[in-house]
């Protein structure tokens, strides 16, 4: 999902906010009756700011991930079908700055 606002009337500030999503997927593959290790499906959040100074130079700031969301990966066994956390964990915020010109 992504919404962007404009913040002024002649459109140079602009921010954006997403939001991604992915359902289940194999982390790794099982083999001789080990099953798979599944990731668990998962959103992120991220919000990004642009300032266009003209139309030339623009400068841009943005925070990815910033619910600093969970990561699961699970494993279910065969005989019981019982689910076991294989591993857990969080990839922390991404924060960056950038300056664009065009030549």
């Amino acid at each position: 999902m992504k919404i962007d606002v404009f913040v002024s009337k002649s459109k140079k500030h602009n921010i954006g906010f997403y939001y991604n999503y992915f359902s289940d997927r194999i982390a790794l593959v099982g083999s001789d009756g080990v099953p798979n290790a599944i990731q668990k499906g998962t959103g992120t959040s991220d919000v990004v700011y642009t300032y266009r100074h003209n139309d030339r130079l623009d400068f841009r700031s943005s925070v990815r991930n910033v619910m600093n969301t969970q990561f699961k990966i699970t494993q279910t066994d065969p005989l019981t079908g019982q689910e076991y956390v294989f591993q857990k964990y969080r990839t922390g915020l991404d924060v960056s700055f950038s300056a664009t010109y065009k030549l």
